[in-house]
């Protein structure tokens, strides 16, 4: 079992990423609706000792609730010149959402958590994992059409730490425990 901390979405909002996620790239690995969210900060794999400390680090947090923006299509790795592995919808990076960020990162280092090996902050909404480069121009088709989506902001109150769960079909995400905003 593997953790992470993410802000978790609601139901409107994942019915629409789910909508937008039927995209007509044959190789793409749709992530399941009820798995979308916006990863804050991963752990990986623990202990239960190491996990508990985790968690008592994490119930110190203190950040202001906030509003979240999605919008905009990419794909990593970003380059052009390289082929796509993941598909993703943008989230605009708020003073408020990095506050956050660094808060969670923060208590999780003092914890004993490693620093993460990717130092820069890129939020994002994972739509699929892509198998092959072969369907460049689809991805690439992609991104174009929804240079312009945007939904409407939406409240963020918490933030959960979630466990995976590896299955046939990726991830399985179970909220462990939600931590409030205050």
């Amino acid at each position: 079992m593997r953790t992470f901390t993410a802000i978790a979405f609601p139901d409107s909002i994942k019915a629409t990423l789910a909508d937008l996620c039927n995209v007509s790239i044959p190789t793409a690995r749709r992530v399941h609706p009820d798995d979308f969210h916006l990863t804050l900060r991963f752990i990986g794999s623990t202990d239960d000792a190491t996990l508990k400390r985790y968690r008592d680090a994490l119930a110190t947090v203190k950040a202001a609730p906030f509003d979240l923006c999605i919008k905009g299509a990419g794909r990593f790795p970003e380059n052009p010149n390289r082929p796509p592995t993941v598909l993703w919808i943008d989230v605009v990076n708020t003073p408020e959402l990095l506050t956050l960020h660094a808060a969670v990162s923060d208590v999780l280092r003092a914890g004993g958590l490693p620093d993460d090996r990717h130092p820069n902050y890129n939020p994002h909404v994972t739509l699929a994992r892509l198998k092959t480069s072969q369907q460049l121009a689809e991805v690439d088709t992609f991104i174009a059409q929804h240079a312009d989506f945007e939904l409407p902001p939406f409240r963020v109150k918490s933030f959960t730490l979630f466990e995976s769960r590896r299955t046939a079909k990726g991830g399985n995400y179970t909220p462990a425990q939600v931590f409030p905003l205050t």
